[in-house]
């Protein structure tokens, strides 16, 4: 209807026809969900999504989701592939360009053989917004090498193998020369 009020020929005389057009904006925007996850051995948030390490150590995963979107999500799911479901509807206000961090610490536990052994997880967040509509992230997963422990280390004495060891030594050499003294002297009773 408002094609025969549009002039033809060149843009420069529209100027005096725009006020005329109704326009009719979708203001409503939804959150844009960005899941990140990272894993560490010292309890932090870590910087990678792989490691390696042996069973028994205690690991961090750290689930980090950014809204990039334009609506707040203000209701959070958080599913993990091997340690299930992490978050239930847990009310918070994710804002547009907001981040919120969760973190979870787990003993790794032996894996059947071979070795090593990978432990790939992955986890999708899900944000609803105030209407309850629900929003996806990304999958994002991280993957744990576990090694099986395979040798042992005196590097726990950090630099002192050498104030532990030496009396051991002396130990060893004095039951030597008491043995030594001992058969000796029977030798020379008889």
């Amino acid at each position: 209807e408002y094609a025969k009020d549009v002039p033809a020929g060149p843009a420069a005389n529209w100027g005096n026809y725009i006020g005329s057009f109704a326009y009719e904006c979708d203001a409503q925007g939804e959150p844009d969900l960005v899941l990140t996850k990272t894993v560490s051995t010292d309890g932090t948030c870590g910087m990678t999504s792989a490691i390696t390490t042996t069973w028994g150590t205690d690991v961090t995963y750290c689930y980090s989701v950014e809204n990039m979107g334009t609506v707040t999500a203000t209701t959070h799911t958080l599913t993990d592939t091997v340690l299930g479901t992490l978050l239930t509807d847990v009310p918070y206000d994710l804002g547009p360009g907001d981040t919120f961090v969760y973190t979870t610490t787990v003993t790794m536990a032996a894996p059947p053989p071979p070795y090593p052994s990978d432990v790939t997880n992955c986890a999708i967040w899900t944000g609803m917004d105030a209407a309850g509509a629900p929003y996806q992230s990304n999958e994002a997963c991280a993957t744990v090498t576990l090694q099986a422990p395979t040798d042992v280390s005196l590097s726990g004495f950090a630099g002192e193998t050498g104030r532990v060891l030496w009396p051991m030594m002396l130990v060893v050499a004095l039951v030597g020369v008491g043995a030594a003294f001992v058969l000796r002297r029977r030798s020379w009773q008889r």
